[in-house]
């Protein structure tokens, strides 16, 4: 293993496990800042600062979901509301700009900072319906898309021969029709169209000339 091997190895390791250790400091001083300015219980102080940071990553990981969707999706399916997403993800900046930050510097605000608490039941809100209308919009995109192959199959099915119900006998009197209207007509074109071998067509050719409905020879088949 080369040195920059090694060191991408390391990077993505610590990428990997930075976003959930990165957190904690913001957890801490929310948690902090809802005991002494707001007067919780340390319990309730705590459970704020978990609420906070896990809307945080909730609200940041639904807004690259949409937005990835909606990078990656075809022209024919519905748009997500990216747009929705990032305002929640603004609001979350702001009340944990306003934990952290704002108390400690502006103590008169703290009669307000209550009200932030309704608007976070309100960001877990929508943030929950709008991942449960994506979950739906992509139900959706995999059903149409299902419909869609069982249509093609159908379509398929119309102009393809059954050749289940197609007797061998039968096979042989088309296949004599077949080299009566056209006189190009090879065992390779008569095989795609039975969705047989070819094989089984020289088969058919053999006993219609055994039959003296056909004459085989080195240009083609000629019917008598």
């Amino acid at each position: 293993m080369n040195k920059q091997n090694l060191e991408y190895r390391i990077t993505d390791l610590v990428s990997l496990w930075l976003p959930w250790i990165v957190p904690i400091t913001t957890a801490f001083l929310i948690g902090r800042a809802s005991f002494e300015h707001l007067g919780f219980p340390l319990p309730v102080a705590i459970a704020a600062a978990l609420a906070i940071e896990g809307m945080g990553f909730v609200t940041t990981n639904t807004a690259l979901m949409l937005r990835q969707y909606n990078q990656a999706k075809r022209k024919s399916d519905p748009l997500a509301p990216f747009w929705i997403s990032t305002l929640l993800v603004a609001g979350y900046l702001l009340v944990a700009v306003m934990l952290t930050l704002a108390l400690d510097v502006l103590p008169t605000i703290r009669a307000y900072a209550g009200s932030i608490f309704p608007f976070l039941s309100l960001t877990a809100m929508i943030s929950a319906a709008l991942r449960h209308d994506h979950k739906r919009r992509l139900l959706d995109i995999d059903r149409q898309k299902a419909e869609r192959r069982t249509l093609r199959k159908q379509r398929k099915a119309d102009v393809t021969p059954d050749t289940q119900t197609v007797t061998p006998d039968t096979r042989r009197v088309t296949l004599l029709q077949s080299l009566k209207d056209n006189p190009e007509y090879t065992p390779t074109m008569a095989a795609q169209e039975f969705n047989v071998s070819r094989a089984t067509i020289y088969n058919d050719l053999e006993k219609l000339e055994k039959a003296g409905e056909i004459r085989r020879n080195g240009d083609g088949v000629e019917v008598v």
